[in-house]
């Protein structure tokens, strides 16, 4: 799995790169593999494929922990995640989010281990958004807006280029067209896309303004309740109250039990064992 899923996210970062189509063509046939052989009957991933897996282990491995390099099921999910943006496939995004809801069970307690995973988590809670640049490659306008697009910080952001054609191979660029005879940048989540620009400078407020429109809210804030007498900044840290005098309790034995007086909020604890007195 981690073979073919690394290879077809290579295949995908070569066609934002070089805008050649033979690299998605390259990455639909290496994720239908993954599909086809490393598909569970529930959805799940597994590291080794259906027709080579030994009957001797009793189960086929699958191993959630990502390292210096991504786990097979991590690098799945990233490279079925930007394959469905560039082609809406509905299946490859469902099973990317099927892949990363396994991760939560060690995500709390391992963030290190399932680093690439909760990479490929932020993408898919921020879209991925999707950037389609129409345009001439050697127009000077269009080339400034895919490196505008490219020095975006937003996480696993897909980017495609390509000259205006009715029958584009990547199915983003169906539909988009120039503007006024001139290269436009599409902005896209989903599929769908807000209104094209042509300049540069617009294509970057267009990827600011959806900067927390795929995150949930968590509602409005909750203030925290002010302090105790004594625990606001700025305060004395021995407690001011006057000592209260010791008692003595019966318990239902008969023998005596000391209170202990109460030590007011925030006061220093004093690493010194009070004894009863009398």
């Amino acid at each position: 799995l981690e073979d073919y899923a690394d290879l077809a996210e290579g295949a995908l970062a070569l066609l934002s790169a070089t805008d050649e189509p033979r690299w998605l063509r390259l990455a639909d046939r290496l994720l239908a593999t993954v599909l086809d052989q490393f598909l569970g009957e529930g959805g799940e991933l597994y590291d080794t494929a259906a027709d080579a897996t030994d009957p001797r282990l009793g189960r086929r491995p699958q191993d959630p922990t990502d390292s210096a390099t991504p786990s097979g099921r991590s690098a799945a999910a990233q490279a079925m995640l930007t394959f469905a943006a560039l082609t809406g496939s509905a299946q490859h995004r469902e099973v990317a989010e099927r892949a990363q809801g396994t991760d939560q069970a060690v995500a709390p307690q391992a963030p290190r281990f399932v680093a690439w995973a909760l990479a490929a988590a932020e993408a898919g809670v921020d879209g991925p958004l999707e950037v389609a640049v129409v345009g001439p490659p050697e127009d000077p306008s269009t080339a400034a807006l895919v490196d505008e697009a490219r020095m975006s910080p937003r996480p696993g952001l897909v980017l495609v280029a390509g000259p205006p054609d009715d029958d584009p191979v990547v199915p983003l660029l169906r539909g988009r067209g120039l503007v006024q005879g001139r290269p436009a940048a599409y902005v896209c989540r989903g599929m769908r896309c807000d209104r094209p620009v042509t300049d540069p400078d617009d294509l970057r407020r267009a990827l600011a303004a959806r900067r927390t429109s795929g995150v949930r809210s968590r509602g409005p804030a909750r203030r925290r309740p002010a302090p105790p007498p004594g625990c606001a900044r700025g305060a004395p840290r021995r407690a001011t109250t006057p000592r209260r005098p010791w008692t003595r309790r019966r318990t239902p034995r008969g023998r005596p039990r000391t209170r202990r007086r109460r030590r007011p909020p925030c006061a220093p604890r004093s690493g010194r064992r009070w004894r009863a007195r009398g």
